[in-house]
């Protein structure tokens, strides 16, 4: 497969390093940046609220006990 000027082994992901789990963590910090752009208290909450159910999915992906321990914590507030 050909990328531009990038040439992959057919069956290869996009990205070097990335996969399934690795764009979960992007989207997940994605949503924690733009939840600091807020200016409305209601939309920062719920926008934290989505990057922290992604981040626990990653890290249960990942095998991460504290990142799900911190983002569940999250979540109860």
């Amino acid at each position: 497969m050909s990328v531009g000027r990038f040439a992959f082994p057919a069956g290869s992901e996009r990205l070097p390093g990335m996969n399934a789990t690795g764009l979960i963590g992007y989207v997940a910090s994605a949503f924690v940046v733009l939840s600091l752009a807020m200016t409305s208290v209601v939309r920062l909450r719920m926008i934290s609220l989505v990057g922290a159910l992604a981040f626990i999915v990653y890290g249960v992906r990942l095998g991460s006990p504290p990142i799900v321990v911190t983002n569940g914590s999250i979540l109860l507030q």
